[in-house]
């Protein structure tokens, strides 16, 4: 979401005369895009972690959806409203990466399975 709002100011001063439903959706776009760097990084640096406890994993589960499934959703919305059909195709994978991965994540916890979840992170 941080991202998402640093990315609108400077996209809107970018792309000034554009409409600002096309720069809205570049916005999100970007921002979700740069916000996957910050877990690549963590993937690759995995040494020094704390253990995540069941119900630090719950609670990323539940709020990932709560926020992620909302905003990426009316983003989605949004670019097929204004016709942005590449736009509306990588935010609609971004849903479902997004349900994916808490879906296998709640599945591992269910199981009891916390290699499977750490493994994942």
């Amino acid at each position: 979401m941080a991202l998402i709002a640093f990315w609108f100011p400077l996209r809107l001063w970018l792309d000034h005369g554009d409409p600002i439903l096309a720069i809205l959706a570049n916005s999100g776009l970007y921002g979700a895009i740069w916000g996957l760097f910050p877990w690549l990084i963590d993937k690759v640096n995995k040494q020094g972690r704390r253990a995540l406890t069941t119900a630090d994993r719950r609670r990323g589960i539940t709020i990932g959806l709560a926020v992620g499934v909302p905003v990426f959703g009316a983003f989605l919305a949004l670019c097929l409203a204004t016709g942005r059909w590449v736009h509306a195709g990588l935010f609609a994978l971004t849903l479902a990466g997004l349900v994916a991965a808490a879906w296998m994540s709640h599945r591992a916890l269910k199981s009891g399975d916390d290699r499977a979840v750490a493994a994942r992170g």
